[in-house]
């Protein structure tokens, strides 16, 4: 696991030397902790060693929902983090298409787990038909709570799709700069 996270780190451009230890990893990245919700899709379990950690989720949306929000994917957070602290969601993503070419924007967050499901960092992410380690970045507005109180979240829905969804990780980089 150390090496996957230093990997992920260096990957990120993090700084690559002594802060790899103040980096600490909020989640468990594997690809099986993903939480799908929403009406009108449909999830598989896909065992695939070409993929990191050896395995995926395949959401299929048949059809169109009026928000991207109807259909989502996240994951928990297990740690607690504070105020000012700069936090990373990254993720391995990719669709399925038979336009080699197509990209998808996914709305990416990490938001607090029940209603209204405030985001506390967010942004976007473009998947293509290749895997791709894909984050956002941001820093906490206050002090969260660990298991369960906040999560890394996709909003998945809209147009019909296929969405492999890979491991996620979420790290906490220390007091943001």
């Amino acid at each position: 696991m150390k090496i996957a996270f230093a990997a992920l780190t260096f990957a990120l451009g993090l700084a690559a030397t002594a802060a790899w230890s103040e980096d600490t990893p909020l989640n468990q990245p594997d690809a099986g902790a993903w939480n799908v919700y929403g009406q009108g899709q449909t999830v598989k379990n896909v065992r695939d060693d070409a993929v990191q950690g050896g395995g995926y989720k395949r959401v299929t949306i048949a059809n169109s929902t009026t928000n991207p929000w109807d259909i989502g994917a996240n994951v928990e957070i297990d740690k607690p983090y504070q105020q000012g602290d700069s936090l990373t969601f990254a993720v391995w993503l990719r669709i399925e298409s038979s336009d080699p070419n197509a990209t998808i924007s996914v709305p990416a967050d990490i938001q607090i787990n029940q209603a209204p499901y405030t985001a506390v960092i967010q942004g976007n992410v473009d998947v293509t038909t290749q895997w791709q380690l894909l984050y956002v970045t941001g820093t906490a507005d206050k002090d969260y709570a660990g298991k369960g109180a906040t999560v890394a979240s996709l909003n998945i829905g809209g147009q019909p799709k296929v969405i492999d969804l890979g491991p996620a990780f979420v790290i906490d980089g220390g007091k943001a700069q």
